[in-house]
Order: C-alpha cells, then sequence, then structure tokens
C-alpha cells in the first residue's frame, strides 16, 4: 500500500486508537496535519480500555460507560 493510500484509509475512520507507547510529536503532528483523529487509550488486559483521549491525544479522560461510575481516591497512608 502507497503511503497516500495508507493517509486516505485513516483519514476515512472516525478515529484511530492507540494504546501502550504514546505516539511521538512528529508521528501527532503528521497525524492533525492530515486530518486524521487520534484517540490515546489506556486500559489492562483484565478490563479493557478505561480511559481515552478526546481532542488532545496527551490528555486523557474516564470511558464514560452507562451506569459506571468514576472515583479517584487517594488513601490515607
Amino acid at each position: 500500500m502507497k503511503s497516500d493510500e495508507l493517509r486516505e484509509v485513516l483519514r476515512s475512520l472516525t478515529f484511530v486508537g492507540y494504546g501502550g507507547a504514546a505516539f511521538g510529536d512528529n508521528e501527532r503532528l503528521w497525524a492533525m496535519e492530515n486530518s486524521i483523529a487520534l484517540k490515546n487509550m489506556y486500559g489492562s488486559t483484565e478490563m479493557g480500555f478505561t480511559m481515552l483521549s478526546e481532542n488532545d491525544p496527551t490528555i486523557l479522560h474516564p470511558l464514560e460507560v452507562p451506569g459506571l461510575v468514576h472515583e479517584f481516591v487517594i488513601p490515607d497512608v
């Protein structure tokens, strides 16, 4: 597949989700310049994705699931 074809395939998707290692700045900039929506996803094998980014792939938010309540608790040490 030629790079122009790949770019068009990626552009046609609602978003491109990724997890694990973060994209480098050059890759993120290339995606933005080519109107490719990126969503950074965070999760675990046992629970699946629990957080994802919206407009900025460097900022994660809890995944909105009907009936699921998120609570971040800092335990007393």
